[in-house]
């Protein structure tokens, strides 16, 4: 079985696009900002068990009540202590763990 590699991007609707590593020079980033008033930080949302977040789900990242970003699930560990998360304005994947105090509210679109 051959795996492609892909890049994670938003679109400015706040769709989830996933582009083949190899078409990512056609990629145009026009911002990587959410648009203004699209999305609400919601603490009250917060995920309890994290096995229950989905691949691509659009999430607030927290860290000791502080909202720390904006983020799409990109996996989870089967045990839930744990989640990699596409960071959109830092283009990058992060991996967070529930030990560091993270908390991960759902985010209201």
């Amino acid at each position: 079985m051959t795996t492609t590699s892909t890049q994670t991007y938003i679109d400015f609707m706040g769709n989830v696009l996933r582009v083949p590593a190899a078409e990512i020079a056609n990629v145009q980033i026009l911002s990587t900002e959410p648009p203004h008033g699209r999305r609400k930080a919601v603490p009250d949302a917060k995920v309890e068990d994290w096995c229950t977040l989905e691949i691509d789900q659009k999430v607030s990242l927290w860290r000791q009540k502080s909202f720390v970003a904006w983020g799409i699930v990109d996996e989870v560990r089967p045990d839930g202590s744990a989640a990699w998360l596409f960071i959109p304005n830092e283009l990058k994947r992060t991996l967070v763990h529930t030990s560091d105090a993270f908390t991960i509210s759902l985010a209201d679109s």
